[in-house]
């Protein structure tokens, strides 16, 4: 190993640096990394049921349900996660945040001219089951000035109904 790395230096002090640089141009650089995307856990992929609980209102409480639940559908084509609920017909494109071991944050953000909305997910995902914190941002506009802002967060449990916990099955 050592040798090796000797013989690369002497053999780069010995070449003229016109040679260095007409080979490296020809020579592509390849770069890469690992997104959040590729650390999700497998299992996060398919079609959950969802309870969630509200925890957490800043503003008017009733405004909101106490309970939910709903279906979620998780797919991934390419780097981009879809989260798809079959039961509303809704879909969104969520962005990974970040996932540490079996543990993952994503979120999404949607924005109109009168309303602004933000939902960050935080999951520790299991085999078949997940439990988590869904917390809103909703803020309201009126002539482009903010007039109110809630902050709504449920308490969630997913229970996997189908699909593959192998991309590769």
């Amino acid at each position: 190993m050592l040798s090796a790395l000797l013989l690369n230096v002497l053999l780069a002090q010995a070449c003229p640096d016109n040679l260095l640089a007409a080979n490296s141009a020809k020579s592509p650089v390849l770069t890469g990394g690992v997104s959040a995307v590729d650390k999700l856990p497998v299992e996060i992929f398919g079609q959950w049921a969802i309870h969630s609980d509200l925890v957490y209102v800043s503003g008017d409480r009733d405004a909101y349900k106490e309970t939910t639940s709903d279906m979620w559908v998780f797919s991934r084509s390419g780097d981009y996660i879809t989260l798809t609920n079959p039961i509303t017909t809704a879909s969104a494109t969520i962005t990974v945040d970040q996932v540490i071991n079996r543990n993952a944050q994503f979120s999404r953000r949607s924005v109109k001219p009168h309303k602004a909305e933000t939902e960050t997910v935080q999951l520790d995902i299991g085999n078949d089951r997940f439990s988590g914190i869904d917390t809103f941002v909703i803020q309201k506009y009126k002539k482009g000035k903010l007039i109110s802002q809630d902050i709504v967060k449920y308490k969630l449990r997913g229970t996997k109904v189908s699909g593959s916990n192998n991309i590769f099955d």
